[in-house]
């Protein structure tokens, strides 16, 4: 069946997928799409691996030990979610909303995403959005 990336990159491609039983077993190009012809990354092809693998990461985690010695600890979906805001807030109220906005355009800068986090660093006040105060 025909379907959209869910990456959003500037190439919209449409690949054609293979769903059995409701598990995605299969990703491949879209000779008939209109701009990609036919290509897809090697990310978008290997998606159907990756989305049902064994070492996908599906619970929020939080670091028990020292940066780089792999060591987490799983945490409910509203304490991850607690954290960040405290921790946001914290990095907000020291240093302003640009702090965190490069969080902003660690995507893939499609369409859809282009301006996703603006809402957000717009509601963090001007300086998240580049004006100064004097």
């Amino acid at each position: 069946m025909l379907s959209v990336c869910a990456h959003d990159c500037p190439s919209a491609c449409g690949p054609v997928v293979n769903v059995e039983n409701g598990r995605l077993t299969d990703v491949a190009d879209n000779p008939e799409h209109p701009f990609t012809q036919g290509v897809i990354c090697g990310t978008v092809r290997a998606y159907a691996e990756r989305v049902h693998s064994e070492l996908r990461v599906r619970t929020p985690l939080r670091r028990r030990g020292p940066k780089g010695a792999g060591e987490f600890v799983r945490v409910s979906w509203d304490e991850a979610i607690e954290e960040i805001v405290r921790r946001w807030r914290a990095i907000m109220a020291e240093d302003g909303g640009e702090a965190i906005l490069p969080f902003s355009y660690a995507g893939t800068m499609g369409q859809v995403q282009y301006y996703a986090g603006h809402p957000l660093f717009h509601a963090s006040g001007p300086r998240a959005c580049g004006a100064r105060s004097a």
